[in-house]
């Protein structure tokens, strides 16, 4: 065994020691929540964030991300003068570059 590994295992046993002499082992012990019971309060709070926002609110938010990241590019580069001419989006390297990996 190693040194390190004998010294890990004196401070766990006198933590679990001092657990025992406070009564808080039992608590310590008990099973932590299941991530669907954590997760059910965020439901409900996005839920109602979600009804307290206007119906136009709601739409600019689910279209930002289309038009951040397809609109806005192509009129940056309409109005840069970039031609795209020659640009076949059928190809794969067109697609490879429409992605960002070439």
């Amino acid at each position: 065994m190693l040194k390190g590994e004998t010294v890990g295992a004196q401070v766990g046993t006198v933590f679990l020691d001092m657990l025992n002499k406070k009564g808080l082992r039992e608590r310590a012990a008990t099973p932590a929540p299941e991530p669907e019971d954590l997760a059910r309060p965020l439901r409900r709070l996005r839920q109602a964030q979600r009804d307290l926002l206007p119906p136009v609110t709601r739409v600019q938010m689910a279209l930002h991300p289309w038009v951040a990241f397809t609109d806005m590019p192509l009129f940056a580069l309409a109005n840069a003068g970039v031609s795209l001419d020659g640009v076949d989006l059928a190809t794969s390297t067109s697609r490879a570059m429409e992605h960002g990996t070439c």
